[in-house]
């Protein structure tokens, strides 16, 4: 398998908590548990994130509807000085909506638009 990003981070995000998976290196990684208090995330997920020296830098954040996604992502945005790419504008437009595309992996993702 070819490594892209040496260096990132996966925030998944449930009711009460946020669990991390931080990669500092190809072979190290740390997966934590956060609050998911504003004050937490600032006290403790942005430490360990700031600990990413390498970069480009790839954070991917993911979580069930209304979980704080964007909320999370523009609090990271604003500390990191990062841009945010939302993947709700890439869904497939509708003639692009085929029974072959949506049963593809990822299928559900307009992904020649999302390379441009």
């Amino acid at each position: 398998m070819e490594v892209l990003y040496k260096r990132c981070c996966g925030i998944d995000i449930h009711k009460n908590m946020m669990v991390a998976c931080i990669f500092t290196s190809v072979r190290k990684k740390e997966i934590r548990q956060f609050s998911t208090m504003t004050e937490d995330i600032l006290s403790t997920l942005l430490p360990a994130i700031n600990k990413i020296t390498d970069y480009p830098l790839l954070i991917a954040i993911d979580g069930r509807a209304a979980s704080g996604k964007t909320t999370i992502a523009a609090m990271l945005q604003k500390e990191l000085n990062c841009n945010i790419i939302h993947m709700d504008h890439f869904f497939l437009r509708k003639e692009q909506r085929t029974e072959e595309r949506l049963n593809e992996a990822g299928g559900n993702v307009d992904y020649e638009r999302f390379k441009e």
